[in-house]
C-alpha cells in the first residue's frame, strides 16, 4: 500500500551548502529531543485547573505505587481470560500470532526468559469492574468530564493492559527482521491516550502529528484504526526530527494527542505493565490530521461496531 502522503527525504545539510563544500558526503544534523511539560499532582488536581490537551504531558506520580494489579490479572476470574498475543516481541509484526491465559502469558513475561507480549483491551471489556482499583478520579482530571466512565467501554472508550520484558541489546541482534528486546514500533492511532505506568518501565519516543511527512505513513495491514510508520526504526534520520523522549516509570501517567507518533521500548531487565484510556476525541481526531482521519474511517468503524478488536 502506498504511503498516505509524499514522504521525501529529510534534506541533507550538504543541500543548503555551496557546491562541494561537503564532497560527497551526506550530513545529519541531530537534534535534542524536546522538553515535555511536566504537571504535578498538587496543580492536576487543583480547582479550575484544566491542562492543555494540544500537546503531550507527563504527570509524575499520579497514581499509587502499591496498585495490585500486577497479581489481580493472574487471578481468577481475570487471570482465566484468553486473549491474543505476540510470542515473539522481537519481530517486526503488527498481528498478534499466540492465543492463551492471561495468567499464562503474565507469568512467562515476569519470569523474564519471555520475549512475548500483550496488549489487549479484552480485560477491561469483559470486566469493567476492575476499574476500581485506579484512580479514575485523577484520571478524569486529565481528561476532562463525559470522557472515562465504564458505560463507554467498547464504544467510545477502550482500556487496554500492555506488558512485556525488556532484555539486553540494542536492536541489532533480534535476528532476520527482528530485534534483541520487545517493542512497539511507531505508529499514531485517532483517540487521544491516558497511559498509567502500574509497574516497571517504558521508554517513549514521541513525534508530533505534523511531522507525519517525515515518517513515510502507511494505514495498518490488519484493519485496525492505526498509522504506522514505515521507516526503519534505525534510520539516522529520525533523530533529526523534533520529538519527545520520556521514560515513564511505576506511578506515572502521561496525555498524547490524537494522532500522536509514538514508539516504546520495554528497558533491559524490567518487566512492565501499563493501562492505556484510548478515548475518542471527535474534533481533535478531524483536525489534528483531518488526512489520516479520513483515510483510516472505515477502520474506525469496524473497531467502533466490534468486527476488529485485539
Amino acid at each position: 500500500m502506498a504511503p498516505l502522503v509524499s514522504a521525501p527525504s529529510l534534506p541533507a545539510l550538504e543541500e543548503a551548502a555551496p557546491d562541494g563544500c561537503f564532497g560527497s558526503f551526506v550530513v545529519h544534523v541531530h537534534i535534542q529531543p524536546m522538553e515535555m511539560e511536566v504537571i504535578p499532582v498538587e496543580s492536576l488536581m487543583r480547582e479550575g485547573f484544566a491542562p492543555d490537551l494540544s500537546r503531550p504531558f507527563r504527570i509524575p506520580g499520579l497514581m499509587p505505587t502499591d496498585l495490585r494489579m500486577v497479581d489481580l490479572i493472574r487471578e481468577k476470574p481475570y487471570g482465566d481470560l484468553v486473549i491474543d498475543y505476540f510470542t515473539d516481541a522481537r519481530q517486526v509484526n503488527t498481528v498478534p500470532d499466540g492465543k492463551a491465559s492471561i495468567r499464562e502469558i503474565a507469568t512467562n513475561i515476569s519470569q523474564g526468559n519471555s520475549y512475548a507480549k500483550f496488549g489487549s483491551e479484552m480485560l477491561f471489556r469483559e470486566h469493567p469492574e476492575l476499574l476500581s482499583h485506579l484512580p479514575l478520579d485523577r484520571v478524569k482530571k486529565v481528561t476532562g468530564e463525559g470522557y472515562i466512565d465504564a458505560s463507554l467501554i467498547g464504544d467510545f472508550l477502550t482500556i487496554p493492559v500492555f506488558m512485556a520484558h525488556g532484555h539486553e541489546g540494542d536492536g541489532a541482534d533480534g535476528g532476520e527482521g527482528g530485534r534483541a528486546t520487545p517493542r512497539t514500533d511507531l505508529h499514531c492511532e485517532p483517540i487521544a491516550n491516558v497511559v498509567l505506568q502500574v509497574s516497571g518501565s517504558k521508554l517513549w519516543t514521541l513525534y508530533p502529528s505534523e511531522s507525519s511527512r517525515f515518517l513515510r505513513p502507511k494505514i495498518s495491514p490488519d484493519g485496525r484504526a492505526y498509522v504506522f510508520s514505515a521507516r526503519d526504526p534505525a534510520d539516522e534520520d529520525l533523530q533529526t526530527i523534533d520529538r519527545y523522549s520520556v521514560v515513564l516509570n511505576k506511578g506515572d501517567a502521561m496525555f498524547l494527542p490524537s494522532w500522536t507518533w509514538h514508539r516504546v521500548d520495554y528497558l533491559p531487565g524490567i518487566t512492565a505493565l501499563s493501562v492505556s484510556f484510548f478515548h475518542v476525541r471527535i474534533k481533535d481526531m478531524f483536525t489534528n490530521n483531518p488526512i489520516f482521519a479520513l483515510a483510516t474511517f472505515p477502520n474506525m468503524m469496524k473497531e467502533f461496531f466490534g468486527i476488529k478488536m485485539q
